[in-house]
């Protein structure tokens, strides 16, 4: 009962997600995944700008019950040395082989 219950649980989380977000998947094309060492559930998908930054924020906590106070950097600061380091990597080959970048 409890497996069935969990995967009922899971199509409405989901279902709802895709009523309010409209990814640009096919409806019914959403894919739920699993990672596999928290167990958390989350999907791959493609959300227009206009609806995120009508829907969603940066402002949050990391840690609300611990450190309320405490937010990550998610702003793009493009002089930021971890930011450099993307790129570079990005142009590097050992992450690229040849004929295999996707652009």
């Amino acid at each position: 009962m409890g497996q069935a219950m969990a995967k009922k649980q899971k199509a409405d989380t989901s279902e709802e997600f895709a009523k309010e977000f409209k990814p640009l998947e096919s409806e019914g094309k959403l894919f739920v995944l699993t990672d596999s060492r928290t167990d958390a559930k989350f999907c791959e998908c493609h959300i227009r700008a206009s609806t995120m930054v009508a829907l969603t924020t940066t402002d949050v906590p990391l840690d609300p019950e611990e450190q309320a106070e405490y937010r990550a950097n998610r702003e793009i600061v493009t002089d930021a040395y971890a930011f450099e380091k993307m790129k570079e990597d990005d142009l590097s080959p050992k992450f690229h082989p040849v004929g295999s970048r996707v652009c």
